[in-house]
């Protein structure tokens, strides 16, 4: 359990309170699917504050294939925090953030109508975040802002990094359809 929510850890933000993955104390691993193509393995918990308390459930399945050097990845989110589904949660953030030993990497980040590219050396950072339905913003070493809702570009809400040896890409599907989530 440990190694891989380390690997991939959940962090979500409400009231001004952080609650982690790491934290979660409950917490399981399994291999899911085990097949000789590929192996799929799930972790599942739920986001807790150091205290204890706890934040929203999460599903994070890995899925790695034989003989290739790539994993898929799928994070699954859902607010268990109200003892009704319809209760109201002040989200500051939630993000899932996954450390690399990619060195200076090469950031490349999907805009309304290009790709946006920049290099990034020591603790430089580079990131889109969806304000509000019809509005993103970048920042970190790239400027910027876009349409969502009245543009409705199929091109936002992914990023990728990489180096001349590997690189990682991710990506959130109907980006601004998510807000506020996204």
């Amino acid at each position: 359990k440990s190694t891989l929510l380390r690997v991939l850890m959940g962090l979500m933000r409400a009231e001004g309170r952080e609650y982690r993955s790491s934290q979660d104390t409950t917490g399981s691993v399994a291999v899911e699917e085990l097949t000789p193509s590929y192996v799929v393995i799930k972790a599942t918990g739920t986001l807790a504050a150091k205290d204890g308390a706890k934040g929203f459930s999460y599903a994070c399945r890995l899925k790695a294939f034989a003989g290739l050097p790539r994993v898929e990845v799928q994070v699954s989110v859902a607010n268990t925090m109200g003892p009704r589904c319809e209760d109201f949660v002040p989200l500051e953030r939630l993000a899932w953030e996954l450390p690399t030993a990619i060195q200076n990497p090469q950031v490349r980040i999907g805009g309304e109508r290009q790709v946006l590219e920049t290099s990034l050396t020591g603790d430089q950072t580079a990131w889109i975040y969806q304000s509000t339905s019809d509005a993103y913003e970048l920042g970190g070493t790239l400027s910027g802002s876009g349409q969502g809702k009245s543009a409705k570009p199929l091109t936002t809400g992914w990023a990728s990094v990489s180096d001349a040896h590997r690189g990682l890409a991710a990506g959130v599907r109907g980006f601004w359809q998510m807000y506020p989530k996204s």
